[in-house]
């Protein structure tokens, strides 16, 4: 199919499938590239839309099938009902999507024109079809697009193999075997923790450019286990050392009230008393969190995250004071 396809879409549909063209880095001289991302989006999840809308389909049958024997085709008639006043609040569809499928979507193109246009245009079950998937949970959006990544990722993870992996920001190829996908809460993002020779580091899934599998693979210690488990319950965008020790932070009344509302970031601490916290957690994540918290925080120990803090109070005293 070479001609485009005009989609008719809402700016709240706009606005969210533009943000995750630019959180993915769907992007080239700073313009969005918007048909590429359509392509991608519209070939890794209209199997799962349609399965959707069937299992629907199937769930209403199931209510109707004791009052009518026509149960089947009346479930139909009311999942489509039901689909076309999805999108009414919706209105109006003052957005205009100029798709144009290549060879990424074309055969998902061909598939929902021979078997699922039977009471939709084109444009109107590709509409239903965006805002189902700008209706699903960003960390759900985010595999989607990156569908064969997590795919192969899994694989690894099963087969217990390395992959060779590049990344968006560096062309050269890397080797690392995949622990286990995690997420970010608070940032929205999934995230692979794998090692990498005797280091353990994590990689956002949106920031792979290639992955593929091979045989072999790095052994795992407990070491290694004992850091990917601080990873899942700390935060996984954070590296560790593998040596950290236990974190005492002195919060006073001020500091207490901007832990409990500052979450970006924040490390769950592992007790607590009279003010004096302890936490677990990556170095490099204390003091990224703790930075805004000025004289409301002190870092008893380790002493040398006390004195990076201090440097960089002090840094700032010197160029603010300039």
């Amino acid at each position: 199919m070479e001609e485009k396809i005009k989609i008719n879409i809402s700016p709240m549909t706009m606005e969210i499938l533009s943000n995750d063209m630019e959180k993915f880095s769907f992007s080239k001289n700073n313009k969005l590239q918007q048909n590429a991302f359509l392509n991608i989006l519209i070939n890794n999840y209209y199997q799962e839309f349609i399965k959707t809308k069937e299992n629907q389909i199937n769930l209403i049958e199931n209510v109707l099938r004791d009052c009518d024997k026509d149960s089947k085709s009346l479930a139909a008639l009311i999942a489509e009902k039901l689909a076309k006043n999805d999108t009414k609040d919706l209105k109006p569809f003052s957005v205009t999507l100029n798709f144009k499928p290549s060879h990424i979507a074309s055969s998902a193109i061909e598939y929902i024109c021979y078997y699922c246009l039977k009471d939709y245009s084109l444009s109107e079950f590709l509409r239903m079809l965006l805002v189902s998937y700008t209706r699903l949970h960003p960390l759900v959006r985010e595999k989607i697009i990156f569908k064969d990544f997590v795919e192969n990722i899994n694989q690894s993870i099963k087969k217990g193999v390395n992959i060779i992996y590049r990344l968006k920001e560096n062309s050269s190829l890397k080797q690392g075997r995949p622990i286990v996908m995690v997420n970010s809460k608070e940032e929205l993002f999934n995230y692979v923790i794998l090692k990498k020779e005797d280091a353990i580091i994590s990689v956002k899934l949106s920031n792979f450019k290639y992955i593929n599998l091979i045989k072999e693979h790095y052994d795992l210690s407990q070491k290694d286990l004992d850091i990917v488990e601080k990873m899942q319950t700390n935060n996984p965008s954070f590296l560790y050392q593998g040596n950290e020790e236990e974190i005492h932070v002195k919060l006073t009344y001020e500091g207490e009230k901007m832990y409990l509302s500052h979450y970006i970031h924040r490390p769950p601490y592992l007790r607590k008393e009279n003010g004096n916290y302890y936490f677990n957690c990556s170095y490099f994540q204390a003091y990224i969190y703790f930075q805004r918290f000025g004289k409301e925080a002190i870092i008893i120990s380790p002493k040398s995250l006390q004195k990076k803090l201090l440097s960089f109070y002090q840094k700032a005293v010197i160029a603010n004071s300039k």
